[in-house]
């Protein structure tokens, strides 16, 4: 069975369990949703040095870097923790450098 043709809960277990094609999958499902979320919560961040892609894309590699982390609770808590994420990294990049 193809990775397409799984819903969000398969594949959140196939996932967790070491599918990476199965996290693509998700993560594919959740873009346009991650990337409307982005567009519109960061206008001011998005330009010459980012994209909403570029964001979306960091977004997703640091959800893979975390995974571990990850509870499971369905399609409704993985959004969540994808817009989560995102939102803690649009806050991390408003953020002023600090003084040296």
């Amino acid at each position: 069975m193809s990775s397409e043709s799984l819903d969000d809960e398969q594949l959140i277990a196939r996932g967790l369990g070491g599918d990476e094609q199965a996290l693509q999958s998700l993560l594919v499902r959740n873009i346009p949703a991650l990337e409307t979320f982005v567009r519109l919560r960061a206008p001011d961040l998005i330009g010459p040095r980012d994209s909403v892609a570029d964001l979306a894309q960091s977004t997703c590699r640091e959800i893979l870097q975390d995974l571990g982390r990850f509870q499971t609770g369905g399609p409704a808590h993985i959004r969540a923790w994808v817009f989560e994420t995102a939102a803690r990294k649009l806050q991390h990049r408003r953020r002023p450098p600090l003084a040296q």
